[in-house]
């Protein structure tokens, strides 16, 4: 079953659950709910991705050879512990970007 048929079984059933993204913890497609949601519920998993977001930056890492521009998880383009996910978004927020249709929660499918 994907996450969608999951959605429909528990409409169908009227069962009051949501069944959120399974995304990895540095995924860039995350909402500001789904970084608040890590930063308050996973400790490690948010340390994980402050790490991965600051390692992304790193001069002598493999990823930014050759690149111009730094790299960042946050959509705005700011280091992920200093980004304001208390900010509310809009689901135009994530479509501006493509980031809805990039993500379904799961890599490589």
């Amino acid at each position: 079953m994907t996450r969608k048929d999951c959605e429909r079984w528990l409409e169908k059933y009227m069962l009051p659950h949501k069944v959120p993204r399974s995304a990895c913890v540095f995924c860039p497609y995350k909402s500001n709910e789904e970084w608040r949601r890590l930063r308050d519920n996973d400790p490690e998993g948010w340390k994980k991705a402050v790490a991965v977001d600051r390692s992304i930056r790193d001069k002598d890492s493999v990823c930014c050879r050759g690149l111009k521009s730094k790299l960042y998880l946050h959509r705005s383009c700011v280091p992920l512990d200093q980004a304001d996910i208390e900010e509310p978004q809009t689901p135009y927020d994530q479509y501006k970007f493509s980031f809805v249709n990039d993500c379904e929660g799961m890599c490589g499918l």
